[in-house]
């Protein structure tokens, strides 16, 4: 039997639709374009699920080796089947393990940027990958921390999450010595945001105008 896929950003990648419930949404599409094309360095994902923004980035960055970090077993190993699919994994490789506890190849090393879409819904699901992968299982304030240890001085932070949590992502910021933090409002829906921040910079928070990502 063939396997299915789907395309996604303007069909010039591909990625195997193995769990239908959980294709990509706004948050994987806006978080693959958070990075300027002509970034370069070592990128992180935190919670890389089947690889989408991690595959998207190192699509869209030809400077940067990118690592996406996965808990579930089962995600992670079709994360590694879509870097090979779209070409791409001598660039963008994926890890089998806790945000809270990472593999020593990740612990070793400090990252130019780390890109993440925290769980946030409360509560449960009945789908084990959906569960794990959507519901808060870590204190937002501890999730962001973790990036915020994994970044190099200087380097770079990119959060989508939902809008009602911008007081505890601003609070969790603060206490991870993030600094020149920039808030965008989305064109395309009020129900999400897109902050990011740089580790040690003390540069004062902005409030963008509503920008379009894509």
């Amino acid at each position: 039997m063939t396997r299915k896929t789907y395309a996604l950003f303007e069909k010039h990648l591909n990625f195997y639709d193995d769990f239908p419930r959980l294709r990509p949404a706004l948050d994987s599409m806006l978080l693959g374009q958070l990075l300027p094309s002509d970034f370069t360095g070592d990128v992180l994902e935190m919670g890389s699920g089947v690889g989408v923004p991690a595959i998207m980035t190192g699509y869209r960055c030809l400077g940067v080796c990118v690592t996406g970090l996965e808990i579930q077993e089962s995600l992670f190993k079709t994360a590694q089947e879509n870097a090979s699919l779209n070409h791409l994994e001598h660039r963008v490789f994926f890890e089998n393990g806790d945000v809270q506890n990472p593999p020593d190849s990740i612990k070793k090393q400090e990252f130019d940027a780390v890109l993440t879409n925290p769980p946030f819904l409360h509560g449960c699901s009945s789908e084990e990958e959906r569960d794990i992968a959507h519901h808060v299982k870590i204190p937002l304030r501890n999730w962001v921390a973790l990036c915020a240890k994994r970044l190099k001085l200087s380097g770079f932070l990119g959060i989508v999450f939902p809008t009602e949590s911008l007081t505890d992502v601003l609070c969790a910021l603060e206490k991870s010595k993030m600094g020149k933090i920039q808030i965008y409002p989305l064109i395309q829906t009020s129900k999400r945001l897109v902050i990011t921040a740089q580790k040690g910079s003390n540069s004062p928070l902005k409030l963008h105008d509503k920008v379009e990502v894509f």
